[in-house]
């Protein structure tokens, strides 16, 4: 395990992204793949709010309210929390213990593309600097290649501080079912059309420093069932612990302790 430490961060240090391998058990994958499908079946997931290449993809949003097992998965990995506690933990956030993470989830999703997604970033900004404020992950539930399309990435480009460009040669990565995909949100990436024909199901969660916006309001939507079964680790991650207050009268502390979970 610390080999895959050191080797995680030292290439997103150096080209902005790395390939956790097997990660999650095949029997673990099969029965996340299938949940996903009977979800996709049974509703609709995709908000007209939503727009741009998530309208030429199949979208699952907020899978911390459909099942335990998404969060159990997304948290079972102890390589990834170590490797996200080294870029995102707040060394100033003493309200919690420096040995448990202190990052946020912005976003917990599934999606299966089939266009290709043009070169972008992930951190809302580009920047130049040695701080990282986001990087999402992809839990890879079915293998990716050329002919269902995969993530492309411009190695070193988290260091440009520009704008992504469209007009470079990216590489692909080809990960396997239960490894896990994990990038700097400032690397220049992509995907390849998926000419298949099938499936390309991956669960995207996007993971940043405690004081960034998370894209829904996770802490006041979550189901009361699967709250009580989260454990306190979990809670931090989902934001009970940083979430804005109401107003002053609630509370005012932003940066709160694992005595604030209810």
């Amino acid at each position: 395990m610390k080999s895959k430490l050191k080797d995680g961060i030292n290439s997103i240090k150096k080209n902005g992204y790395f390939v956790l391998k097997n990660q999650l058990s095949l029997d673990t994958c099969k029965k996340l793949l299938t949940l996903i499908k009977q979800l996709t079946r049974s509703q609709k997931n995709i908000s007209k709010s939503v727009s741009g290449s998530q309208e030429t993809s199949n979208n699952v949003f907020n899978l911390q309210n459909k099942n335990i097992l998404f969060i159990k998965a997304l948290t079972s990995s102890k390589v990834l929390e170590d490797i996200l506690k080294y870029f995102l933990n707040d060394k100033w956030y003493t309200s919690i213990k420096p040995d448990y993470p202190n990052y946020i989830i912005r976003s917990f999703g599934a999606r299966s593309s089939v266009a290709k997604m043009p070169i972008h970033i992930d951190s809302l900004i580009p920047y130049k600097g040695n701080e990282i404020i986001a990087m999402p992950c992809a839990l890879v539930l079915e293998d990716q290649n050329l002919d269902n399309g995969c993530t492309i990435f411009k190695p070193g480009s988290h260091l440009s501080g520009k704008w992504a460009n469209q007009n470079i040669k990216a590489k692909p990565v080809f990960p396997k079912v239960g490894d896990i995909v994990m990038w700097d949100g400032r690397v220049w990436h992509g995907t390849t059309e998926n000419k298949s024909g099938k499936s390309r199901w991956a669960l995207l969660s996007n993971f940043t420093r405690w004081w960034l916006k998370q894209q829904f309001d996770i802490p006041r939507a979550l189901p009361k069932k699967i709250y009580k079964d989260l454990t306190v680790k979990e809670k931090i991650l989902f934001g009970f612990c940083s979430y804005a207050y109401k107003d002053e009268f609630e509370g005012s502390e932003m940066k709160r302790g694992i005595k604030s979970l209810r």
